[in-house]
């Protein structure tokens, strides 16, 4: 191999052209080229040595003759260059066995000299290194690592089976460059890693030993140790049972707009059994407290929910939370299960499901030991409560961790950079520090979490320096604690999935933003609802509410799958809806464009009523309810309780009773709660009995109208003797047309055939009626009774204030008696 140097044709014309002695350039050229020295002759000087080891080298010396000549560059070549290569300077590398020639050559003159090498192998033919016993390994991933401590020496054990004490010579190669140092058969650190692979080669052999170690700070612990405790504290969780976990929060948060959040938050979880089912309740506490930005005002919210996650009976797995009064705070979820999955979203293996039923979970990690390990190797943590933020050792966090043991305790800290400064961001960098703690059978019990959030008021973004840590912008503290334990039974589950289900409720619809209508508008839709429910936890989002018919199909349409309907006209339709699973059936009537009732009164005989009395085998006709405003629904559903049959004439209604006692007439409108009461007393029909017999559910009316103040237009005042202790008194008032009914506590002499009203009973309405002079029956007098019990005398009054008049004669003197007379 030629080598050609152009230094001195370079140097020879650099000093030309800087000659300062005037001269002609053919004159001067013509004396460079006269004065020239040649060579003559080269020689190497040291032949002695021919025979080289692979890996060795050999620089030649050459002498040139003579001394002083102007070219004196020599080039070198080998004749084989895998048995042995020069360099342009004349260095031999011995490389392979064999036999090969060396040839020096000058550059002026072509004058040559040769030297025969002859490359032989290293006596080496094996070797063996290694660290101390004292260096600590660890193995990640299934590769063994050796943990090396920064800024510390570690002499290596070299032992080699060869011939030759010379050839025993080690040399050291490093896959990544200054993390490390090789001399004197002495590796020392020189900066962290998590990985470096470090080669040893015998020198002049192909032999080499790889390690692969770690360096890391004196005390710390490296991440690999960590996972490999987790990894086995994994088995151990899952082969115990876990009876409770308790989980607690404390985040304080900012939003985009500066408001802060501060969240204190307790959640305590038990496991049961039943049967082979397992599931898990928690109780969760805690006060949220919202501060604004800009008032400065602080509003606290306390916290209560229960959350289930578990297997039912019917075979299927829950999970749902809700409120005192049984609102779900999240959607609830159903799923079946099943020995095969293929549909994620609604079915689940019974193994998965047995897992989800007892063992907490974070972003699909179930268990402490998969959480805290998931901290370790992931990116983001994204579930830990509202206003979630990062919170792991993994990918960013990796780069400054730090890990530590005192006693049970592994510590882990870190920092990383999540936003750089910008004319838009203070910057944000996250100071995270956990703590995890394993039992004596090293398996984790407890994780505390705690992250500190800066921007660049007090951390520099530059220089990687915290320079404040109380002055944090946000924080996240979390802790995690199971009991291992027999998992409990229960007589009754509160939050019985079963509960889920309804077994009554009212039906409702509401808009697209799920609000109730009562008002219904052509061309909009709506959807089924409910309200009052029971159970309080039952939801149409697992017992779906279905539409199935409408009385009227041209005021609406049933959509979406029976959830809704699309009003096409006024008018008036009844739905009926079902419950999916227990098949509960309730109806909804719905009025488009017409008035909705009011109220609902009863009437007899053209004459508003709502008690009445008769006697057995008798008949009471044109009984009529009427719904108000006019121009509202008569849509009314009329029911009757007690003795009696009603009967309906198309237009009005009948009634008759073969037997005493009470009947009740209940009229409701179908379109709303509106409804009214008819009463009606059957009282024993009187045949000649006894003198309670004839007076008790006998009617008296006073027809003597010359004796009303009011004339003798007003004489439809009556009274009832409903039984030995009660009567009523009915006056209609000329000026109102309204009837009046008081009730009256009574006490009859059946021997002195004497009558004694003790009070009287109007309701709100007795103010008014005595401001409106109407008569009242006189208080404890014994009026007479006339001895076949037809006629009863009495005194009638009006009342100014705190006096009483007669209410014939204005009077204070009471005089005038009134005879009312028992009606046929």
């Amino acid at each position: 191999m030629k080598k050609r140097l152009i230094l001195l044709t370079l140097l020879s014309m650099f000093m030309v052209g800087c000659d300062n002695n005037p001269s002609t350039s053919s004159n001067q050229t013509t004396s460079s080229i006269v004065n020239d020295i040649h060579v003559e002759s080269i020689e190497i000087t040291n032949k002695e040595v021919t025979t080289l080891k692979v890996g060795q080298t050999l620089a030649l010396n050459v002498k040139v003759l003579p001394s002083n000549a102007t070219n004196d560059l020599i080039n070198y070549s080998s004749s084989d260059d895998k048995v042995a290569s020069v360099s342009f300077n004349g260095v031999i590398t011995a490389k392979s066995k064999g036999t090969c020639t060396i040839t020096a050559s000058s550059d002026d003159g072509k004058k040559e000299d040769t030297l025969t090498i002859n490359v032989i192998e290293s006596t080496v033919s094996s070797f063996e290194a290694s660290f101390a016993s004292e260096v600590d390994t660890v193995t990640s991933n299934g590769t063994l690592f050796y943990k090396l401590i920064l800024n510390k020496e570690y002499k290596l054990n070299f032992s080699f089976s060869s011939t030759n004490k010379e050839d025993e010579i080690v040399e050291c190669e490093f896959n990544l460059d200054g993390y490390c140092s090789f001399e004197n058969n002495t590796l020392k650190t020189l900066k962290k890693v998590d990985a470096l692979l470090v080669t040893f080669k015998v020198k002049g052999t192909s032999l080499k030993k790889e390690f692969n170690v770690k360096i890391i700070n004196e005390g710390e612990k490296d991440i690999s140790e960590v996972l490999n405790l987790l990894e086995s504290s994994i088995n151990k969780e899952d082969q115990n049972d876990i009876a409770s976990y308790k989980i607690n929060l404390d985040i304080n948060t900012l939003d985009v707009y500066e408001n802060r959040t501060h969240l204190v938050q307790e959640t305590d979880y038990d496991i049961y059994k039943s049967t082979s089912d397992r599931y898990m309740l928690g109780s969760t506490t805690g006060v949220s407290t919202f501060t604004s930005a800009e008032t400065k005002v602080s509003k606290m919210t306390n916290i209560y929910y229960q959350t289930f996650k578990g297997m039912s009976e019917d075979g299927n797995y829950y999970e749902y939370q809700i409120d005192n009064d049984g609102n779900h705070l999240t959607y609830p979820l159903k799923k079946q299960i099943v020995t095969s999955v293929s549909d994620k979203n609604s079915q689940i293996t019974r193994s998965d499901a047995l897992n989800e039923s007892t063992k907490f979970s974070m972003n699909s990690h179930l268990g402490l030991s998969r959480i805290a390990r998931f901290q370790f190797t992931g990116l983001y943590e994204n579930s830990i409560g509202k206003g979630s933020k990062p919170l792991y050792f993994g990918m960013d966090g990796r780069k400054n961790l730090s890990i530590t043991q005192e006693g049970n305790v592994i510590k882990a800290d870190t920092f990383f950079v999540d936003e750089k400064v910008s004319s838009v961001s203070k910057g944000k960098v996250y100071f995270n520090h956990s703590e995890y703690t394993f039992d004596d059978n090293e398996t984790l019990i407890t994780i505390k979490n705690t992250s500190y959030i800066y921007d660049n008021t007090a951390f520099d973004f530059t220089n990687n320096i915290l320079n404040n840590k109380d002055n944090y912008i946000e924080s996240y503290s979390l802790t995690y604690s199971h009991v291992f334990g027999e998992i409990k039974t229960q007589e009754i589950n509160p939050l019985d999935p079963q509960n889920l289900y309804f077994t009554s409720y009212t039906p409702i619809l509401v808009d697209k933003n799920g609000k109730k209508v009562t008002e219904f508008v052509v061309g909009e839709q709506y959807y089924i609802s409910y309200e009052n429910q029971s159970p309080k936890m039952a939801t149409s989002y697992i017992d779906s509410l279905i539409i199935d018919d409408l009385s009227n199909k041209v005021v609406a349409t049933i959509n979406n799958e029976g959830k809704g309907i699309i009003i096409n006209k006024s008018g008036t339709s009844k739905l009926t809806i079902y419950s999916t699973k227990n098949r509960i059936k309730t109806e909804l009537i719905i009025n488009v464009g017409v008035s909705l009732p009011s109220a609902i009164k009863g009437y007899i005989n053209d004459q508003e009523v709502s008690e009445t009395s008769m006697n057995v085998g008798e008949t009471i006709d044109n009984i009529v309810f009427k719904v108000l405003p006019n121009d509202a629904s008569n849509e009314i559903e009329v029911t009757t309780s007690g003795v009696g049959t009603l009967t309906n004439n198309g237009s009005s209604y009948s009634f008759t009773s073969l037997e005493e006692g009470k009947c009740v007439i209940t009229a409701k409108s179908k379109i709303n709660d509106v409804s009214t009461t008819l009463v009606i007393n059957v009282n024993k029909k009187q045949t000649g009995g006894s003198f309670m017999d004839n007076l008790i559910g006998g009617v008296y009316s006073c027809k003597d109208s010359k004796d009303i103040y009011e004339g003798g237009d007003c004489y439809s005042n009556k009274l009832e003797i409903i039984s030995k202790t009660e009567a009523k008194f009915s006056f209609e008032s000329c000026f109102s047309s309204k009837i009046y009914q008081i009730k009256s506590n009574i006490v009859i002499d059946e021997t002195n055939k004497t009558i004694t009203f003790t009070s009287f009973e109007l309701g709100d309405d007795y103010k008014v009626y005595v401001d409106s002079f109407m008569p009242l029956i006189k208080q404890n007098v014994a009026f007479k009774i006339s001895s076949d019990a037809s006629e009863i005398e009495l005194n009638l009054i009006g009342i100014d204030g705190d006096s009483e008049y007669d209410y014939s004669t204005l009077d204070s003197a009471i005089t005038t008696v009134y005879t009312f007379k028992k009606e046929k």
